[in-house]
């Protein structure tokens, strides 16, 4: 018996492996494992801030996945229920977290997975905690607003200072100083003569102290000679007149030494000594004499004189 098939099972069975391999292609072109084991997972966020399905769930920088679906849970205070389709076997656990980040510098978001030790192997349909990275944007703003608060005050202190009253103060300020101005180019312009005048004098003045300097540089240099000269014969006549005064007093000690003279008898005779001593002892007698016999020689009376 011959087995044949009817053509709505041919139809039936083409479609099914066209269906097939279409699937397969195109989870190729996709970058995934047509075969392999897909699990899901839920979070939650209170604010997506601009995630659209198909954005890119990565693990240490490698996609693993992508946003299937989000949903409003009012049961979950409106929050955003993300669910994201993981494609193979992740080893996620409930210390697992997914935080919301910017994708891309145009502004794209993707969620990162943070696989850390865990007691619990989280199952199929799970939910993981989420948490949320600031943005560029956000942390801009919040650098920025210091500064902002900043010059909110300078401009407010601004203001302040530039009130109805400093106004007209700082109007009469600069009257006054555009009347100065004014002022001062005209003193400029009366002493602009002048001072022309006191340059061209102060030129002159220039031009005769070189001719006066020319003048006197011989002058000085004659008074320079002169004063040279001077000390030179000072110190010629100093040293003569030395000389002259050493010459007598070598003459007078030579004739000293030799018995010349008065002083030289005196120094150098014998019979000078011999009769000064002879002198001091008759001297010394003499007092000897008198303090044995005062009365020789002083006599005192209460009547008057007597003979002796």
């Amino acid at each position: 018996m011959k087995f044949t098939l009817s053509k709505e099972v041919k139809i039936a069975l083409l479609t099914i492996v066209s269906g097939t391999m279409l699937y397969t292609g195109f989870s190729f072109l996709k970058g995934r494992d047509a075969f392999s084991r897909t699990s899901f997972y839920h979070i939650y966020y209170t604010n997506v801030d601009g995630l659209t399905p198909g954005n890119p769930v990565y693990i240490n920088g490698l996609s693993v996945g992508q946003v299937k679906d989000m949903v409003l849970d009012p049961e979950k205070e409106n929050k955003v229920n993300v669910t994201i389709q993981l494609e193979g076997k992740m080893p996620l656990t409930d210390s697992t977290r997914a935080k919301l980040v910017d994708g891309s510098l145009l502004g794209g978001k993707a969620i990162v997975l943070e696989l850390k030790p865990g007691s619990n192997v989280l199952e199929d349909g799970a939910v993981i905690p989420s948490y949320k990275e600031p943005s560029l944007t956000e942390a801009l703003v919040a650098k920025a607003q210091p500064v902002m608060e900043g010059l909110d005050k300078t401009i407010h202190n601004v203001n302040t200072i530039l009130d109805a009253e400093n106004q007209k103060k700082i109007s009469h300020i600069l009257s006054n100083l555009e009347e100065t101005t004014v002022e001062l180019k005209e003193v400029v312009r009366i002493n602009k003569i002048n001072l022309a005048v006191t340059t061209q004098n102060l030129g002159k003045l220039s031009t005769s102290l070189v001719e006066t300097e020319k003048q006197l540089k011989p002058i000085l240099k004659d008074l320079d000679a002169f004063s040279d000269s001077l000390k030179d014969a000072r110190i010629k006549a100093t040293v003569e007149q030395a000389n002259q005064a050493i010459a007598q007093l070598n003459e007078v000690v030579t004739k000293v030494n030799k018995g010349q003279g008065s002083l030289g008898k005196l120094i150098n005779s014998d019979s000078l000594h011999t009769h000064l001593d002879k002198t001091v002892k008759d001297l010394d007698q003499v007092f000897i004499d008198i303090k044995a016999r005062p009365k020789r020689y002083v006599h005192f009376s209460v009547f008057g004189k007597k003979d002796k």
